[in-house]
Parts: structure tokens; sequence; C-alpha cells
């Protein structure tokens, strides 16, 4: 799973524009004029770079890094409103013309799922070789 991370992290390092165009198409129905926050594209970048390093090296780093994402993971899955909220404040310079598409709900509680398996997975991993 490390590999994959990874490499996800290097892609959203070099193509920050992209993953911002393909999150919006996903999850965005109306924008408005509202544009994305000048620091939001440098923030993308920093954070595939973060997530890169930390499966490169691996160890706490690494195991720090899915425990935070599984914690984000339970709160997307149990707060989805609160997140879009945090999400529109966060990214747009003007979020009240944001208009989120309403199928983006199952999504993004689905990769919230998928954030907490992935936490529970490496936590098991983790146990299981401090047993031996």
């Amino acid at each position: 799973m490390r590999p994959v991370i990874g490499v996800l992290g290097a892609i959203t390092a070099l193509f920050p524009n992209h993953i911002i165009d393909v999150f919006e198409e996903v999850a965005i129905s109306d924008s408005g004029d509202a544009s994305t926050r000048s620091r939001f594209r440098s923030s993308i970048r920093v954070e595939g770079i973060l997530i890169t390093i930390a499966c490169l090296l691996g160890g706490r780093l690494y195991a720090g890094m899915l425990n935070l994402t599984g914690l984000f993971g339970a709160v997307v899955v149990l707060f989805p409103d609160m997140y879009r909220k945090i999400a529109t404040t966060l990214i747009y310079d003007q979020p009240h013309k944001i208009e989120w598409n309403d199928r983006f709900t199952p999504v993004v509680r689905l990769i919230g799922v998928v954030y907490i398996l992935m936490a529970i997975r490496a936590f098991k991993k983790r146990q299981s070789k401090s047993i031996r």
C-alpha cells in the first residue's frame, strides 16, 4: 500500500492543478465566479511532498500519517457537512458561492471509509510486528 500512496503523493505534488480540477469536477456542481485561494495550490503541492516523504521514509512518520488519515476519514464519514463547510472555507475565496454536488456526499463518505480501513490495517500490521 505504501508505494501506491507514495506515487499518489508524488502525482499530487507534481500536478496540483489537475488534482484540483478533478476534485472540482466531482465535488462541485457550481462554483459561480469563486476561485480557489492563491495559497491552496501550494498547499496541495506541499501535502503531496509530505505524503511522498512519509512513504519513502516509512516508520513512525508513515504510521503517524496513516493515523491522521484515519482520523480524517472518521470525521468525513460522520460529519460530511462539516467537512464541506471547512473545505469550502479553506479552498475558496468566496465560499458562499460554492454549490456542492449532492452526489458527492456518498463519494466523500466512501473515501472516509477507505481512509479508516487503511489506518486500521496499518495499525494491525504494526501490532502484529511488535508482538513477534
